[in-house]
């Protein structure tokens, strides 16, 4: 009897040990200009948005949870977008490059179970 606890234990620490973990990925906008801004997102897997932003607001823009998929080091907040349009109202012009992964904020939280928020603001000084 004591053998087949102690074997069922070991089966039970195997089978968690070996559960495979994966990568959530979140993209985020946030509007912080005094203006609306409409966001259509073509991601490299197929998913296809559109989104309105009216000032101070933001909102997730993207989300996948890949199991089995980690990021690895090459990995940056614009790597997975295939097109990114972004019309400002009032026919101003975003002057902040959305394809410039250095106007990304990238939170990442490795283990087994690794996460990737990205986040682009648009402030104020970004529209003209």
């Amino acid at each position: 009897m004591k053998k087949t606890v102690l074997s069922l234990a070991l089966i039970t620490t195997l089978l968690f040990a070996a559960c495979e973990g994966g990568t959530t990925y979140i993209k985020t906008f946030s509007n912080q200009s005094n203006d609306t801004i409409t966001v259509e997102l073509l991601m490299k897997d197929g998913v296809d948005q559109n989104y309105s932003f009216p000032p101070g607001t933001s909102s997730d823009i993207y989300w996948r949870d890949w199991q089995g998929s980690f990021p690895g080091d090459g990995y940056t907040c614009v790597s997975d977008i295939d097109t990114m349009i972004i019309d400002v109202s009032g026919g101003k012009t975003l002057i902040k490059d959305p394809f410039d992964d250095s106007n990304w904020e990238l939170d990442a939280q490795d283990g087994r179970n690794t996460e990737r928020f990205c986040t682009f603001t648009v402030n104020p000084d970004d529209v003209q």
